[in-house]
């Protein structure tokens, strides 16, 4: 008996508008919502990208002859040369500013040192620099 109600179930048709055909659709449409969203987000990004590029890549091109005409001025290559003399100090006085913070926050390799021997160590350090 219980082959036959199951097999009249199988073969019962649908109703025109039941849940399943709703559902089935609502995915369908939503897949295809979603698919299309997709495509044109790619298609937006690889605009973007390309845009971007373009855009890019056209500024540098316009600045080239002007970057070899602003590297011979006499007023850069004074500066370069002021800021290739002035590397070694800025990296002198960063490790005496770190050191300095270490030992006020008691970590590191500067925690234990105390505040009269780590000024008399930075001007040293300073001095040794100047030296040179």
């Amino acid at each position: 008996m219980r082959a036959t109600i199951s097999s009249a179930r199988a073969s019962a048709p649908r109703a025109r508008g039941s849940s399943d055909a709703r559902s089935r659709g609502a995915v369908a449409a939503r897949a295809s919502t979603e698919t299309r969203d997709s495509s044109a987000r790619r298609r937006v990004v690889f605009l973007f990208a390309s845009t971007l590029f373009s855009v890019s890549s056209a500024k540098a091109r316009a600045k080239a002859p002007v970057n070899d005409a602003v590297n011979e001025s006499a007023y850069v290559k004074e500066l370069l040369r002021r800021t290739e003399e002035n590397k070694d100090r800025r990296r002198v006085e960063l490790q005496n500013k770190n050191c300095a913070r270490q030992r006020e926050y008691g970590v590191g390799d500067c925690a234990t040192v105390d505040e009269d021997t780590l000024r008399d160590a930075m001007s040293k350090s300073i001095e040794r620099l100047e030296r040179k």
